[in-house]
């Protein structure tokens, strides 16, 4: 289990709380729109940014003492992580080998060739796809039990991010016991990869569930603006006003099995409603 208790970071104008324990052993999506504190929580979970009060454990023992005994055994990628441009491959595995000697994969370099990366190449000439295929390999080689992806997809074509998801998916067969968590804009690439989904708004989480338990019992519909007021009021999540319709989440389906409109909410669903605020109702 990984815990996170009441974790906090305060900036000038940006106050991150945050409380949920995530299980170990899944792929778990880390939503939220820009500036809603993922990077900041997944560097503090990194230990590269200090929190100001809360806890952290994993598997029984605070984050960091779990860190400093086993530092194989966590990885990440970053948007603006990267490497020295003047090396290459070849001498990227060497210092890899060096640094995890009884973890890092063999089949390093032979990895970094069947995705087309030239290993004698300097990384100063790779494109933003290649260096993204090579940051994602480098997280994953080395057999981490905590791995942290933050927009690893970010900028890539549909093939591309193809690819590299095929990647993370392979490690999480591999490494049944590790915990993965991943941010993304792109929707697709969580319902692709996720079991559990975190909701992040404004520093806190807002939403933690099973996408199983969201597409059985959460529901999105729509309903005349005139009509919204004869709803259960209290079955409803999240509403916001479309011109003369109202669009509304609801975490108990059965409820409203009635409408024509109801249907299983997709992720992107959930955060434009968990994002967007409760606006009054136009009745007319």
């Amino acid at each position: 289990m990984l815990t996170i208790k009441q974790v906090q970071k305060k900036y000038a104008n940006f106050n991150l709380n945050v409380t949920v324990a995530l299980p170990t052993g899944q792929i778990i999506g880390v939503l939220g729109p820009n500036g809603a504190g993922k990077s900041t929580l997944f560097k503090i979970l990194m230990g590269l940014t200090q929190p100001d009060a809360g806890q952290l454990e994993f598997n029984g023992q605070t984050l960091a003492t779990w860190r400093s005994a086993h530092p194989a055994a966590i990885s990440a990628t970053f948007p603006d992580s990267g490497f020295n441009e003047k090396l290459t491959i070849k001498e990227i595995a060497q210092l890899l080998a060096a640094f995890y000697p009884t973890s890092f994969t063999p089949d390093f370099l032979t990895q970094c060739q069947q995705l087309g990366l030239p290993i004698a190449q300097p990384v100063q000439t790779f494109s933003t796809g290649m260096q993204a295929k090579l940051k994602l390999l480098v997280a994953l080689s080395h057999g981490a039990q905590l791995l942290i992806l933050d927009e690893p997809t970010a900028g890539l074509d549909v093939t591309m991010r193809q690819t590299l998801l095929q990647l993370i998916v392979k490690y999480h067969q591999d490494y049944p016991q590790a915990t993965i968590l991943i941010s993304s804009h792109i929707a697709s690439d969580i319902e692709t990869l996720a079991e559990q989904v975190v909701l992040i708004t404004a520093g806190t989480v807002q939403l933690h569930a099973d996408l199983a338990t969201i597409q059985q019992h959460y529901g999105l519909f729509t309903v005349a603006a005139t009509d919204f007021a004869t709803l259960d009021q209290h079955a409803i999540i999240h509403y916001w006003p479309q011109g003369n319709q109202v669009r509304c989440l609801t975490a108990n389906r059965a409820a409203f099995a009635n409408l024509s409109t109801l249907k299983p909410p997709a992720v992107d669903d959930l955060l434009l409603a968990y994002t967007t605020a409760n606006e009054e109702v136009p009745v007319a």
